[in-house]
């Protein structure tokens, strides 16, 4: 299961009269260059789109089952940071 194609994304853009960009990793760039997205977030969160591609597209033989399952385990909190972005964005917009 990869990210889901996010709503948020289509809004934005929409609403910046920007096209809608066509990969997960372009979305996550273009939030961090509205604003809506920190530059950390925005370059971490196309790294794990990109890490999601590998993954789910099978393109590396070499991936590390034990490194993958670490990283799921202790190192999401990156998305919890991701997620308070996008609200207080969205709870901006609503002022």
């Amino acid at each position: 299961m990869g990210f889901p194609r996010l709503q948020a994304r289509e809004d934005v853009n929409t609403a910046a009269d920007n096209e809608v960009p066509a990969t997960n990793a372009a979305t996550f760039a273009k939030l961090g260059e509205l604003g809506v997205l920190s530059a950390d977030t925005a370059d971490t969160m196309q790294d794990a789109a990109g890490f999601r591609n590998i993954l789910a597209h099978q393109y590396g033989h070499d991936i590390d089952d034990e490194q993958v399952y670490w990283h799921l385990k202790e190192d999401l909190g990156w998305f919890a940071t991701f997620l308070r972005e996008i609200r207080t964005d969205l709870d901006s917009d609503s002022d």
